[in-house]
């Protein structure tokens, strides 16, 4: 079976779990751990090294629009750059480049003859999409596109004369980035994946109907080459030869650009080269994909379960410690999953549990600390002054209701004669004067800093020493002693006089009893050895022991009595009497 403690502490594990699956499910934390990704992904490319031979990306760029004039183009020089192409041993072409209006009737009757000729140019058409504002479940209105089941195709001549088609669209995440490709109907294929397909000659089943883009960070990844040094030839011998080509713009000013994880570092991406990292990853194989959320929902409560159950073994300090090596644990696991098995997995809500959880356990901490002082004020109302209640509970590290074995002053204060006294008065009057004597004795007991251990019928028990360190308990002692004779002669309402035995030694103190009811004590040869010095006392009477003569000696005026051998006791012990005329003053503490 479980302690109590620890099912408390998987219980609030259990509950900052599902909490945070809750936020996970939402798409409350979904633009943090898409940056997140971000930085890691940018991390991967700067160990990653190597280029991608296979792609050559043709670019139309500021040269090529100097030197052909401005876009869009006759379609004549696309046709020159596919033949051109085609007998520079390309394997497959591919335009980015959407032919959805006639123009010229020769210009593209001879674009088209060219791609019937060749027989290795895919074209891309466009799925016609609609966007649609939804409420969802978190009362955050989101905007989604959607297919509307229209597509956008290159004119007839081209779509029955390419080798292939493909659709073009690419999915923006909610902050804008492209970061996946998303396969949206099983008799669709992403223009990128047609071309990779065409040129790999094989056509591979993904598990997932999403995938991330692996992106590069080096600039000199692909191959590329201006549209009019195609044109020209001018390019190196066997520069196209078994190549996947892609055509498409990269100048600015066309505005073919998107934002991609690695924005922050090399600004807008065009968009044939976002095109060419998904041809890499799906020739490399190198693809990343998403954790499955059943998985992360199981690591996330684990995760919760654990931490809970650590940070309620620590201190603050340590769990701040321990928070920030869970950081760093985390981040490098999910760096580590995306280097080495292309894995995307959530780490800020994993985050989010080590802080929530740390928050958690100081707080209940906190509150265990507060029960603590309640409970100890509870205990030691019956035995302390409020003042020494506030230094017991704010001593820290210390549990003062275990026993421990410390040197300490016993005082045993008796009425005398109160059993003659009794028995000539009623009930009411015996209860009254009693009364009368424990609250002058409660009172000074409390002003002098001492523990009232119990009541003995018309005794009562006191010591100086427990539960705080009293360097002076002795003196404490002898000063209570005098300033209850004083009181009890001056008080006519006091008419019985009162004797008192004191003595000092090392004794166990604590919380003694059993766990219904128990009471803090001192126990050991000290308190018996003053019980039995307070009973050769006489009226008005103040004795003590060796121990504490040795340790007011110097302060008081002091009658040593004869030897006596107290009950229980073999040796004969020296028994002092304290001179009350020339003990100091209460009014000196």
């Amino acid at each position: 079976m479980l302690k109590f403690k620890n099912r408390e502490w998987l219980l609030s594990g259990s509950i900052t779990g599902i909490i945070v699956v809750i936020i996970f499910l939402s798409p409350m934390l979904d633009n943090l751990e898409l940056l997140s990704y971000d930085y890691r992904l940018y991390i991967r490319s700067l160990i990653e090294s190597g280029s991608q031979d296979n792609i050559v990306i043709v670019e139309i760029d500021e040269e090529s629009l100097e030197g052909i004039g401005k876009w869009p183009w006759s379609r004549t020089y696309h046709a020159k750059l596919i033949r051109e192409l085609n007998q520079a041993g390309a394997k497959i072409i591919g335009f980015d480049i959407l032919f959805d209006f006639p123009k010229g009737s020769d210009e593209d009757r001879e674009l088209s003859k060219q791609l019937l000729e060749s027989n290795k140019v895919v074209l891309p058409y466009v799925l016609e999409d609609k966007e649609i504002r939804e409420l969802s479940f978190w009362g955050l209105i989101r905007s989604r596109k959607l297919w509307s089941g229209e597509i956008k195709y290159p004119i007839e001549d081209f779509k029955y004369n390419a080798r292939e088609l493909g659709y073009l669209n690419l999915i923006q995440d909610s902050d804008g980035k492209v970061r996946r490709i998303k396969f949206i109907d099983h008799d669709l294929t992403p223009f990128a994946i047609k071309l990779a397909e065409e040129y790999s000659q094989e056509d591979k089943d993904f598990l997932a109907e999403e995938l991330l883009i692996n992106f590069h960070h080096n600039e000199n990844y692909f191959k590329n080459i201006s549209f009019t040094k195609v044109l020209q030839g001018d390019y190196p011998q066997g520069f196209f030869q078994g190549k996947l080509v892609l055509v498409g713009a990269t100048e600015r000013t066309l505005r073919d650009y998107l934002i991609t994880p690695f924005s922050f570092v090399k600004g807008y991406l065009a968009g044939v080269l976002i095109h060419a990292e998904i041809i890499d990853n799906y020739l490399k194989d190198s693809f990343i994909y998403n954790i499955n959320d059943l998985q992360v929902i199981f690591y996330l409560i684990l995760f919760s379960l654990l931490t809970a159950i650590i940070y309620s073994r620590l201190s603050p300090i340590q769990g701040i410690i321990i928070l920030i090596l869970s950081f760093v644990l985390i981040v490098f696991t999910g760096i580590l999953s995306l280097l080495n098995f292309n894995i995307f997995v959530p780490i800020i809500p994993f985050i989010l549990i080590s802080i929530l959880n740390l928050v958690i356990s100081n707080l209940m901490a906190y509150w265990e600390v507060k029960d603590r002082k309640e409970h100890l004020q509870r205990t030691f109302s019956r035995y302390l002054s409020n003042e020494v209640i506030e230094k017991v509970i704010n001593l820290p590290e210390k549990d003062y209701l275990k026993g421990e074995r410390r040197e300490i002053t016993v005082l045993f204060i008796d009425l005398n004669d109160f059993t003659s006294f009794s028995e000539r008065k009623s009930s009411v009057e015996v209860v009254g004067i009693l009364n009368k004597y424990l609250s002058v004795i409660i009172d000074e007991v409390l002003r002098f800093g001492g523990t009232l251990d119990k009541f003995l019928g018309d005794g009562v028990m006191v010591f100086f020493g427990a539960p705080i360190d009293q360097v002076d308990h002795g003196l404490r002692a002898i000063e209570l002693a005098l300033s209850l004779q004083n009181k009890v002669d001056n008080d006519e309402e006091l008419p019985l006089s009162i004797s008192i035995g004191i003595n000092t030694g090392r004794a166990v103190v604590g919380n003694i009893g059993s766990t219904k009811r128990s009471d803090y004590t001192a126990i050991g040869d000290v308190v018996n050895t003053a019980a039995r010095i307070e009973g050769l006392a006489g009226g008005g009477e103040i004795l003590i022991g060796e121990g504490t003569y040795q340790q007011i000696k110097d302060s008081f005026r002091i009658e040593v009595k004869s030897p006596v051998t107290l009950r229980g006791k073999l040796k004969e012990e020296n028994i002092y009497k304290v001179i009350r005329e020339e003990s100091c003053n209460e009014e000196d503490l």
